[in-house]
């Protein structure tokens, strides 16, 4: 029990750590860059 512990904290760290760096891009990156933010934009309605 004790790993499947660890392994979700682990897990939980770097999903908190992803959405803290994308929230970061999409707020200070993207409206700066506007060919970029339409690219991502382009890319995410394929998908």
């Amino acid at each position: 029990m004790g790993v499947i512990k660890r392994q979700s904290i682990k897990q939980s760290l770097v999903n908190y750590i992803a959405v803290a760096i994308g929230a970061n891009s999409i707020i200070f990156i993207y409206p700066q860059e506007r060919a970029i933010y339409g690219l991502a934009r382009f890319i995410m309605i394929l998908q």
